[in-house]
């Protein structure tokens, strides 16, 4: 098999958490200001084609001395803040010149399950979380995460006149994006990733699987990578609230089981109360986690933004916790009828008393003395 060594790159190790409801963007950058400048994330692309409803702040974290693989490596971190309450952190290093294919590979297959930087990622979370406490809703660190690793090359020693999918339907780039040792696979899985592949030129392409990405474009490699940002991020705080809905309709459900009830009590009015209110505050944050990102009429980021929410499922959770929503709706709907129903008996026996009233003391009248 033919050795492929790579001539510059970097590789990128995400750690996403979920650190509350929302975070006021304008007050944590007046306290981060002091550590560290921030900045807003812009696209490199001057086009008014992708829409970012609000946008995420920036911040260095510092670098370290990593050893990976019997190699020392210099790590730089980079925190990202997304208004829904996601933080997001790159921690990047470059790929040696000369780097072989196969010892990339050894290397995705070592942080995949090694995990080596996750320690550092889940303390430099928590400090600047509670940095920014004060500006965030409901500050806390969710315990589930997203991991994700983007492989950036810009050049290879010799890569020859191959079309770049055939290039890259080697068996090794498959092994690289799946985190897998590369002798694991047969030399057509790399080919059946094909349809994971997004070029815009003959020069650039782009393979996203739900694990790991692989872009090949010297001029718009950050950009991508943003774009991947997003979506994972989207995914997150859509996994959130699809778990938080579960606990929620749970609880409700459990608290319709256990209620006790006659005409003179309606418990009702404050479970209904409960549920309208859950279902507004989380359905104003799922359209703003949907809508913080639009790509139109910018061919080339649509198809990578659309391709990966594909590999993400993001639909799948999308129309889970919209599901969910919409049991919420329903139970609240259920409570409020119960609420008037109780109204109904306490108005029917009231009127009942109020005839009872009247119409006794006449039939006592009536009695012979």
């Amino acid at each position: 098999m033919e050795r492929i060594e790579i001539l510059s790159g970097r590789v990128i190790v995400y750690r996403i958490f979920d650190i509350g409801n929302m975070v006021r963007m304008d007050q944590a950058v007046t306290i981060l200001e002091g550590l560290s400048p921030v900045r807003k994330i812009r696209l490199s692309r001057k086009t008014r084609s992708i829409l970012i409803s609000e946008d995420p702040i920036q911040l260095s974290l510092g670098s370290w001395k990593q050893d990976l693989l019997g190699c020392e490596y210099e790590v730089r971190c980079e925190a990202t803040l997304y208004s829904f309450g996601s933080l997001s952190l790159a921690m990047q290093f470059p790929i040696g010149r000369g780097c072989a294919l196969e010892s990339l590979c050894a290397l995705s297959h070592y942080i995949e399950n090694e995990d080596p930087l996750h320690a550092v990622a889940l303390q430099k979370a928590r400090n600047l979380l509670e940095m920014i406490a004060i500006a965030v809703e409901g500050p806390s660190i969710w315990e589930e995460f997203e991991d994700y690793t983007i492989f950036d090359i810009h050049a290879f020693e010799q890569r020859g006149n191959l079309p770049l999918k055939t290039f890259f339907a080697d068996a090794r780039f498959a092994a690289l994006v799946l985190a897998e040792k590369p002798d694991t696979f047969s030399s057509g899985v790399g080919q059946s990733l094909e349809s994971n592949m997004r070029q815009y030129s003959a020069d650039d392409l782009v393979l996203i699987h739900w694990n790991a990405a692989l872009i090949y474009d010297q001029d718009d490699s950050q950009d991508i990578a943003y774009t991947l940002e997003f979506a994972l991020c989207q995914m997150l705080v859509l996994r959130y609230y699809d778990n938080l809905l579960d606990q929620q309709l749970q609880t409700l459900y459990h608290q319709i089981e256990h209620t006790k009830t006659s005409v003179w009590s309606n418990p009702y009015g404050e479970l209904s109360k409960k549920a309208a209110l859950e279902y507004i505050d989380i359905s104003e944050v799922v359209d703003r986690v949907e809508n913080a990102y639009k790509v139109i009429g910018e061919f080339y980021h649509a198809m990578i933004y659309n391709l990966a929410t594909e590999k993400f499922n993001l639909s799948t959770w999308k129309h889970s916790v919209n599901h969910k929503l919409e049991n919420l709706a329903e139970v609240s709907k259920l409570f409020q009828g119960e609420v008037h129903e109780k109204r109904a008996q306490v108005m029917e026996l009231t009127i009942v008393i109020l005839i009872a009233i009247e119409v006794i003391p006449l039939l006592y009248s009536l009695l012979p003395k």
